[in-house]
């Protein structure tokens, strides 16, 4: 589930789910793994690690 409504360069689509974008293991290919940021049914996990607006600093904080 999306939490935040960041754009998405070069897409309409909006948001990154925060829980996928931690910078550890980040778009290892799994089963809930979703690189299509117009995805509704899982969440996107960014563009970048770390890409999301709050994750850079909770990740400095850890």
């Amino acid at each position: 589930m999306r939490t935040n409504r960041r754009d998405n360069p070069g897409t309409t689509c909006e948001g990154v789910d925060p829980n996928r974008n931690w910078d550890f293991m980040w778009r290892v290919i799994g089963p809930t793994t979703v690189c299509n940021p117009c995805s509704n049914t899982q969440g996107f996990v960014g563009r970048l690690p770390l890409s999301g607006a709050r994750i850079p600093k909770y990740s400095l904080a850890l």
